[in-house]
């Protein structure tokens, strides 16, 4: 979770917003250098959606460079957007649909940046599970 520290100062609101919504997850705060900040509740049921859409637009195979995709993660829905911008640079734009003020947009190296830890932290997810499945499987009913 998002610690209390100078950078949440300036994006208290949003912080705190963050606590209060997803206290249950982990989660992640993306500040993009230019004044955006948005706060992402890792929650496991929506992760793996959330990280192939990333992934989708944050490669460089999209025709004409643009793409826009709507998805939920925790309580939230996001628009996540790709444009193609002046000297091949791209631009990934991650939106709190009903927050509209609650954005970043990642240059190219920050997109790849932040979908490895989102990856990472799907994985993590997924281990945990299949750890909390196996000991299910393996216990002993009444014991």
């Amino acid at each position: 979770m998002p610690q209390n520290d100078n950078r949440c100062a300036s994006t208290s609101e949003v912080c705190r917003q963050f606590d209060a919504d997803h206290a249950p997850y982990p989660g992640m705060t993306i500040f993009d250098g230019a004044g955006g900040v948005i706060a992402l509740a890792l929650s496991p049921g929506e992760l793996g959606r959330f990280v192939e859409a990333y992934r989708w637009l944050a490669a460089d195979t999209l025709d004409g460079g643009v793409g826009t995709i709507k998805v939920a993660l925790g309580a939230k829905t996001y628009l996540l957007h790709r444009r193609l911008m002046a000297g091949n640079n791209t631009v990934l734009r991650i939106v709190n649909l009903y927050d509209p003020g609650e954005q970043v947009a990642l240059s190219s190296d920050l997109a790849r940046v932040v979908l490895t830890l989102l990856e990472h932290a799907r994985e993590q997810h997924n281990q945990v599970a299949g750890q909390a499945r196996g000991a299910e499987h393996y216990s002993t009913p009444g014991a």
